[in-house]
């Protein structure tokens, strides 16, 4: 099991998402680093330690997306210095994501949190006040 206040307490707490990404990371899998300021050393230690073995790389930031955004391949940074907002489109964010993955890993599966799947109904990007933005599966996801 993966102890991060082990880490932290052996290593230093600079090291607890990198130990993470070495121990459990495998090429190909998302490591995916969050920071409000875009400057948490941890998450820019644990991108590197990712870019490294061959994780793919995602960075949520705000300001300028400092060294967090510059450590990830892909970075979607708030453009705000008040943590509130930048808090509050980062959760937007991820539950876009969320949604996303299992849009795309359970086609016909998934429709909506508001709209259970039932039978003859047409994919969630076609339904009236869809949750899935389809132009996002389109544009950054290359999926038709």
């Amino acid at each position: 099991m993966f102890d991060p206040h082990r880490v932290a307490n052996d290593y230093d707490f600079r090291e607890v998402f990198a130990k993470q990404v070495c121990a459990l990371g495998r090429p190909g899998d998302l490591a995916w680093g969050i920071s409000t300021s875009g400057n948490s050393a941890n998450v820019v230690r644990r991108a590197r330690a990712a870019r490294g073995r061959g994780l793919k790389t995602l960075a949520l930031s705000g300001g300028d997306g400092g060294p967090v955004a510059a450590a990830a391949a892909l970075a979607l940074t708030v453009p705000s210095r008040n943590t509130p907002r930048v808090q509050e489109v980062h959760i937007t964010i991820g539950h876009v994501l969320c949604d996303l993955v299992d849009y795309l890993a359970l086609p016909g599966e998934i429709r909506s949190p508001l709209r259970p799947c039932r039978a003859g109904a047409p994919p969630a990007h076609e339904q009236p006040g869809a949750a899935v933005p389809h132009f996002l599966l389109r544009n950054y996801w290359s999926v038709s």
